[in-house]
């Protein structure tokens, strides 16, 4: 568990979800265009979610926004597990 939250807390970190690259709006929606391109790519029997949301993925009205829903979803998430463990012990 513990190493799960460690990669996917250094996933939001490193990667910056939401946050747009490039120093002007042509280059940040260029960079949009290319990481929605790569998710329309793949295999949609396979990924059919990721390509559905392929835009709604790639496009973030509110960076810090976003950062904090993933923080929260994190801590929900260990908080239904720690609830569930402590369920099964009883």
């Amino acid at each position: 568990m513990s190493g799960y939250l460690l990669s996917a807390l250094i996933g939001m970190v490193t990667t910056e979800p939401g946050r747009h690259h490039g120093s002007d709006a042509e280059e940040r929606d260029d960079a949009i265009r290319a990481r929605m391109a790569s998710l329309i790519a793949l295999p949609p029997r396979k990924y059919p979610n990721l390509v559905d949301a392929a835009a709604s993925l790639t496009a973030c009205a509110s960076p810090d926004g976003n950062y904090k829903i993933g923080v929260d979803m994190l801590v929900e998430g260990l908080g239904g597990v720690a609830r569930e463990f402590a369920r099964k012990d009883r």
